[in-house]
């Protein structure tokens, strides 16, 4: 009786996780999640950044072109950019190049953060089926 006790269980937590994918929307990398906006709300830190790339798509600079950063919030932001930021190389006429991209960062205030929070939860009860996606 307690191996098939063990059984049953056994499938029912391999089976929670399929049967909860199968409600779970797909998110490309640096997507937004569904009750996310790309609005700035006061408090939002931001940047458009110039990146040199070098004709692999390697970065060779980075600088802030225009933003609303403070103190040393430049340096972290393209520190970042330039540490873990991946590029396609810049193509001219079909061949790479050396050339500059222009990205844009961003980095929520608290203001940000409790619209999210809240819209989340809106969003989560008006989809029951898709709590589990996200935890």
């Amino acid at each position: 009786m307690q191996k098939l006790f063990s059984l049953g269980l056994a499938a029912m937590l391999i089976s929670g996780p399929v049967a909860a994918s199968q409600h779970c929307p797909k998110l490309s990398p640096g997507q937004a999640y569904p009750w996310q906006t790309n609005e700035l709300m006061p408090g939002d830190f931001w940047a458009d950044m110039l990146i040199d790339l070098d004709a692999k798509g390697k970065p060779l600079r980075c600088r802030i072109a225009k933003g609303n950063l403070k103190n040393e919030l430049g340096f972290w932001f393209c520190n970042a950019m330039m540490k873990d930021g991946e590029y396609e190389p810049v193509l001219q006429d079909g061949v790479a190049v050396t050339g500059t991209v222009k990205r844009q960062m961003r980095m929520p205030g608290k203001r940000r953060r409790d619209a999210d929070a809240a819209a989340r939860k809106r969003y989560l009860a008006a989809h029951p089926e898709e709590k589990a996606c996200y935890r």
